[in-house]
């Protein structure tokens, strides 16, 4: 069999497959979307490379071969393959440049694979493969050993996560459990005191734990004694380190909207699965764009499918987030520059496990592994941000078209001053027009602004930057305690 590569080498003359024989022990391993090893150049040097193209041709004689798989399933689905060749038409990048802004920067990074027995596993196996251990380093394995460990992680009978070198891709965290038959049976002698203090605890506490609280109240080699005679069972659990975005989020439910906001969810919903034009959406300030978007991505998700919400950096607070978090609740995932790495790739983990139904973020997150989109929400559509500045330079609506049309989803291009083109393409038909000329509640007035020309006081500030009727309103605002912004 035989792989087309794109490598990681981003040059004009490196810009395209290259043909590696993939050796029998990774025939039926090796798919479209997987990272792989492969020596390159006349000094064979090993560089990472994505798979674009399996076939079963008779392979040719002189290719190399395929040195390591990388992942036990596709990193990169067929639409993001799809899109990727649309873009190096329009954004003049090279294609592996494309690719990989696809990818959370921990895949990109040196790394091993760390291995983990499932339920599924035989005890004859684990002994075989883990022995006394609780997992296995994939890098210490031979040829024929690694694609072992991957036939048995696509059975689930292994576990296998990525662990960079000089970064950690999943944080983990050990829980304790107690085999109460041993912990009964367990006799310490009379001067193990330390010993009795901790069996007498794990009598009354018979519920799991974190083993590093445990480690607060007892010392190490009590509690590691306890673990090496079965006692305590150790596990390894996963940590979702963005976790904290979600906790404390109180949950809402769908607003009354009203006539405006009713006709436009009704025009946007019925083209859900369909080919349709995009919408420009456009309301004034406090229209309740938001919630018009929310009620859209709800119908979707009801059929179904998933959603993504793009916001400008600069608007996406914590509060535009808890929004969609108090709706949806754990089906968000969230992808912005204010996260760390560690919390990147373990939202993108999400994603691409299919836990995660929206996805919510500035720019990059119109690039999230989401499968069957129903529909696509860009805010402030006019916002220059939505730009890339640097290579691959794409604009985040023009990818949007692109993965709506794929999908047969919704786009909605949302703002209270669009921009020119778009409202150009609007007038022209290309886009759907929607106005939201009303403010969702009818009480809520916008502020006076008065313009006050700083030449007429020239001389009488009190202060260089401020007119006197601007000293004089902020002294009015402090007296009465109010805040100022």
């Amino acid at each position: 069999m035989i792989a087309d590569i794109i490598v990681d080498v981003p040059l004009m003359q490196t810009d395209q497959p290259y043909s590696y024989a993939i050796p029998s022990e990774f025939e039926g391993i090796v798919e479209k979307g997987m990272r792989v090893h492969v020596p390159f150049g006349k000094g064979n040097r090993l560089i990472q490379g994505i798979v674009v193209g399996v076939s079963d041709k008779k392979e040719k004689t002189g290719l190399k071969e395929v040195v390591e798989v990388l992942d036990y399933r596709p990193v990169l689905n067929e639409e993001q393959l799809a899109l990727a060749d649309q873009m190096r038409h329009t954004v003049f990048a090279y294609k592996i440049s494309i690719l990989k802004a696809m990818l959370p920067s921990l895949l990109n990074s040196s790394y091993d694979k760390i291995l983990y027995p499932t339920d599924q596993l035989s005890e004859t196996d684990r002994l075989a493969i883990f022995g006394s251990k609780t997992s296995l380093h994939f890098s210490s394995l031979d040829v024929q050993e690694q694609a072992k460990m991957m036939r048995l992680a696509r059975s689930d009978k292994l576990n296998i996560e990525y662990k960079a070198s000089d970064k950690k891709h999943v944080k983990f965290e050990s829980w304790y459990s107690i085999s109460l038959d041993k912990l009964i049976a367990f006799a310490p002698s009379n001067r193990a005191l330390k010993q009795q203090a901790l069996k007498k605890f794990l009598l009354e506490n018979t519920k799991e734990g974190l083993l590093k609280n445990l480690r607060k109240s007892f010392s190490a080699p009590v509690v590691k004694f306890f673990i090496e005679k079965g006692i305590l069972e150790i596990e390894e659990r996963e940590v979702d380190r963005a976790q904290d975005y979600f906790n404390q989020v109180i949950k809402s439910h769908s607003l009354e909207l009203n006539f405006q906001q009713a006709q436009a969810v009704e025009a946007i919903t019925k083209q859900i699965g369909k080919e349709s034009h995009p919408f420009l959406l456009e309301g004034v300030t406090g229209s309740g764009k938001t919630e018009v978007y929310l009620q859209v991505i709800e119908e979707a998700l009801k059929r179904g499918k998933t959603a993504i919400m793009l916001v400008p950096e600069i608007s996406l607070t914590p509060q535009v987030t808890n929004r969609f978090i108090a709706r949806f609740g754990n089906q968000v995932a969230i992808l912005h520059s204010g996260l760390s790495e560690g919390e990147k790739y373990d939202q993108w983990r999400k994603i691409e496990q299919g836990q995660a139904k929206v996805v919510v973020g500035a720019r990059s997150a119109i690039f999230a592994p989401l499968k069957n989109i129903g529909a696509i929400m860009i805010d402030e559509e006019h916002e220059a941000s939505y730009k890339q500045d640097s290579s691959p330079r794409y604009h985040a609506r023009d990818v949007a078209i692109l993965r709506a049309r794929y999908n047969h989803a919704v786009l909605v291009l949302g703002s209270a001053t669009p921009s020119l083109e778009s409202r150009a393409r609007a007038s022209r038909g290309v886009y759907q027009f929607l106005e939201l000329t009303q403010r969702a509640n009818p009480l809520a007035k916008i502020p006076p602004v008065e313009v006050v020309d700083f030449r007429d006081y020239i001389g009488q500030q009190e202060a260089s930057n401020f007119t006197p009727v601007l000293v004089e309103a902020i002294r009015e605002r402090l007296e009465k305690k109010n805040k100022l912004y």
